[in-house]
């Protein structure tokens, strides 16, 4: 839906179609969170020969320079989300790279736009610890996903190596509640330390 070229241009009709959605969200006292939902050329296995990496970083931001714009006027309830699950191939200190300008970048027309700041490897709670987060920048949230225990909530998947856990039951016993817990408490405890707050973005089981 954008330009593979400079200046990356967002298809106006695109935009239209998105304003469409988060008007209507609105509209139904909802908070709309929009972000890039994936970016496969710096952030998934795929490539395209048509564009060098470097291209597509310089379109990364492109991109949340002009939704930053498009957005500007809008209220409170609208959220940015800079970019869904940055994966393991893409590692932290690029994240923490593409954090930092794009945070610089969002402020420019953007100055009080809450911010949401996803975890380093996939969104994993346990990556917590590898943000380097703007210093300067309170108005960020910081964002997990929780889809343990794995086997149980994609059992069945074979593109996420669980296709044999299919028939994981959960009884919700002290011993399987005890690593959520510890997870959760994990977080608690950083958040506090950190003085971030963190939402958790999704969670949730398979259709199995």
């Amino acid at each position: 839906h954008a330009s593979k070229t400079a200046p990356y241009t967002i298809e106006p009709a695109f935009f239209e179609k998105v304003d469409d959605v988060v008007k209507l969200c609105l509209k139904n006292k909802l908070a709309v969170s929009i972000d890039l939902h994936y970016y496969p050329y710096i952030n998934m296995h795929e490539g395209d020969s048509t564009v060098s990496f470097d291209d597509n970083i310089k379109r990364f931001y492109s991109l949340w320079e002009q939704i930053a714009k498009h957005y500007k006027n809008y209220p409170p309830e609208v959220y940015f989300d800079i970019l869904n699950e940055p994966n393991m191939e893409m590692g932290a200190k690029l994240w923490n790279e593409l954090i930092a300008k794009s945070v610089k970048l969002i402020r420019k027309t953007n100055p009080n736009r809450t911010l949401i700041i996803g975890t380093p490897n996939l969104g994993q709670h346990w990556t917590l610890g590898l943000l380097d987060l703007p210093k300067d920048d309170w108005n960020l949230i910081i964002q997990m996903h929780y889809y343990l225990p794995h086997f149980f909530t994609h059992q069945g998947l074979g593109y996420a190596q669980a296709a044999g856990s299919e028939g994981t039951k959960w009884y919700g016993t002290p011993e399987e509640k005890s690593p959520i817990i510890s997870d959760f408490n994990f977080c608690a405890k950083w958040s506090k330390t950190n003085h971030r707050p963190i939402n958790i973005g999704e969670f949730g089981v398979v259709e199995k």
